[in-house]
């Protein structure tokens, strides 16, 4: 698993429901909590994709129009993992 995906779902997992809005504040609060939540060091890039990966799934989810296995490979896995993706 990369380790895009492992910050991604590290910061949508429900357990850390209470700092989401904290995490995915900025680009740096994402380098902040890969760096020390996790010990993994995001470059501006990758960071800018995590964030816009979660924004994207968390939107989706509260509109309804996101809610499943499929739709998750698609929104979060797929641009993250690229060819190395699978459901």
């Amino acid at each position: 698993m990369s380790k895009l995906l492992n910050v991604a779902e590290g910061i949508l997992d429900s357990a850390a429901s209470e700092c989401l809005e904290e995490n995915l504040s900025s680009i740096e609060s994402v380098q902040a909590y890969a760096e020390n939540g996790m010990d993994v060091v995001l470059s501006n890039d990758e960071s800018s994709k995590v964030l816009n990966v979660c924004k994207s799934w968390i939107t989706g989810v509260e509109s309804g129009e996101l809610n499943g296995t499929n739709d998750y490979y698609y929104t979060v896995k797929k641009p993250l993992l690229g060819e190395d993706a699978a459901l």
